[in-house]
């Protein structure tokens, strides 16, 4: 019987040490407030690599690719942007479409915490008025590894006329990979 009670005893202080060890690795985590501006850079490469069709009142691409300008703060994303696109829009008149759109991007770094990139996906809307939106997740690489960034974008006015992102989202950092 005594036994029995070390037992349940020795159980109840390694579960309760797991449960502390737990918290305070999860309260390292980081999250790092990024806001910023993305751009289609004009020197490109944008609008290459890519298969259009239209069928059934609907504009399909596979495959854009085009690279937008980063400028972000904290700096940790400044950079360029390669992204490749898929999209599914409506056609609404000449020029005119209104849609959801997704992709692949590989956004490349270079600043205080060293150089890396983060690699994701992402996903939008085009809507009739011509604003854009769009949100995406990223896994750090090189001088980032470990870190994760989720951004959200909101285009005013879609960059394939000009328009700047207006970007805010933020970085986890569990290892302290940068100084903020």
């Amino acid at each position: 019987m005594r036994e029995h009670g070390r037992l349940i005893l020795g159980t109840l202080v390694l579960i309760t040490a797991l449960l502390l060890g737990t918290g305070s690795v999860a309260a390292k985590v980081s999250k790092i407030p990024i806001t910023g501006t993305m751009t289609l850079d004009p020197k490109g490469p944008y609008f290459e690599g890519y298969r259009v069709w239209d069928r059934g009142g609907q504009h399909h691409v596979r495959g854009e690719e085009m690279q937008l300008l980063v400028d972000s703060t904290p700096d940790w994303m400044d950079g360029t942007m390669a992204v490749v696109m898929n999209v599914n829009f409506d056609i609404l008149g000449p020029w005119y479409f209104a849609g959801p759109m997704n992709g692949t991007f590989v956004l490349t770094a270079s600043n205080a915490c060293g150089e890396g990139t983060w690699e994701g996906t992402w996903q939008g809307y085009l809507y009739p008025d011509g604003t854009m939106t769009t949100s995406s997740v990223g896994h750090g690489t090189g001088a980032f590894e470990g870190t994760k960034a989720k951004m959200d974008t909101f285009y005013p006015m879609s960059p394939f006329f000009g328009g700047v992102g207006e970007m805010t989202g933020e970085i986890l950092d569990p290892h302290g990979v940068c100084p903020q």
